[in-house]
């Protein structure tokens, strides 16, 4: 069967590399290490499968808005969640379908 090459989507590392430094700027900081302690003591069970012991924190809102951070919504008990490890990873992998799904769209 013939093999038809597409051309690779052109991958931007430094966006990424931005992205994920604002964000650890939060993650390492001591307020989001107390906040997330603090978080996980109040709501020790998963809070989406009321199940398993939560290991995480998850935000429901990003707060990273157009490459600044949002220290409202990176420290506000109101937008956190404690879940499991695989209650997280699923609620990741929705969210980046979305996105690429929105990615699609907007072309």
């Amino acid at each position: 069967m013939p093999y038809i090459n597409k051309p690779k989507k052109k991958y931007n590392r430094n966006k990424n590399t931005e992205k994920r430094k604002l964000r650890m700027k939060v993650y390492q900081s001591q307020k989001w290490k107390d906040i997330k302690n603090a978080h996980l003591m109040q709501y020790p069970i998963c809070q989406i499968c009321n199940k398993e012991l939560a290991e995480d924190v998850h935000h429901i809102q990003t707060f990273l808005i157009d490459n600044d951070i949002d220290l409202k919504k990176a420290f506000d008990s109101d937008n956190l969640l404690s879940v499991c490890k695989s209650c997280h990873g699923k609620l990741h992998s929705k969210k980046e379908k979305h996105n690429n799904n929105n990615n699609n769209t907007n072309k």
